[in-house]
């Protein structure tokens, strides 16, 4: 019996060893990913929208003006009166014409602000660093930085201008990404948008607010570029003793939130 005991175990464990281990299951952190990303920071630039001219002949305004005065004063009698008049007219309008050159000029600007973009690199850096962590942390071991590739200096100069992301633009990065990892399946821009700093009304402390908004490219077959999904306008705002302070809160909590988006949408 007990000879029968230890046969039976033997079988059993002769079985497990024969099986196969446990399959994991396809995550797309084996996948290649590349990321890339831009910060823009906005500011209000006081512009003028034109110039008002005005110009004004005070000597020859002063001689018509005495002449009509005189003009209402002999207004009275009738022949006398008359020849003061034209007489007093005739002084005035010389005087007009040899004063006519005589200005006096001055002018206004109308003044108005313009809403301007310009790159932090600064703030990019930070971005970018919490965006490529935050997909690590995941399980994303193979994600390739998009700031290495030449065309992230493209996207930088169209996107810090203002406006979108222009085709010509999107149509370069997908080429290099393309030609130079032909193993990245998704393709993924992210932008920032850090608005004009303001203050809490009620502790008077800096607040600085970001919009963050990301699209995703699957980067399979030939052709044109499909988008496969995105997320538009995640906004957050923080304050903080210093403006830095409050920036570096937003970018933080920004990198993670579109990070945990992106993760979403392609898992």
């Amino acid at each position: 019996m007990q000879k029968l005991k230890i046969l039976l175990a033997l079988v059993v464990l002769q079985q497990l060893i024969a099986a196969e281990p446990p399959k994991e299951p396809e995550n797309l952190s084996k996948s290649e990913v590349a990321i890339f990303y831009t910060v823009r920071m906005s500011s209000i630039n006081k512009v003028s929208s034109g110039e008002i001219s005005s110009s004004v002949n005070a000597e020859a305004d002063a001689a018509t003006r005495s002449a009509k005065n005189n003009e209402n004063e002999v207004d009275g009698s009738a022949d006398e009166g008359v020849s003061k008049s034209q007489t007093s007219l005739k002084q005035a309008k010389g005087k007009f014409k040899e004063q006519e050159s005589v200005t006096e000029s001055s002018s206004e600007t109308e003044v108005g602000d313009e809403l301007t973009w310009k790159i932090d690199k600064v703030s990019k850096t930070a971005f970018g660093n919490g965006l490529l962590d935050r997909f690590t942390s995941k399980g994303f071991n193979d994600v390739l930085d998009g700031a290495e590739f030449e065309s992230s200096t493209e996207l930088d100069a169209a996107y810090g201008v203002g406006g979108d992301i222009p085709p010509a633009v999107w149509k370069q990065i997908v080429a290099e990404v393309r030609e130079s990892e032909p193993s990245v399946k998704y393709l993924i821009v992210i932008t920032l948008d850090l608005m004009i700093p303001a203050n809490d009304p009620m502790t008077g402390f800096p607040v600085m607010t970001g919009k963050v908004s990301g699209t995703i490219k699957n980067l399979e077959g030939t052709g044109r570029a499909r988008t496969f999904g995105g997320f538009a306008d995640i906004e957050f705002k923080a304050s903080a003793a210093t403006q830095q302070d409050a920036k570096i809160r937003v970018v933080d909590w920004l990198a993670e939130s579109a990070a945990d988006e992106i993760i979403t949408n392609i898992q």
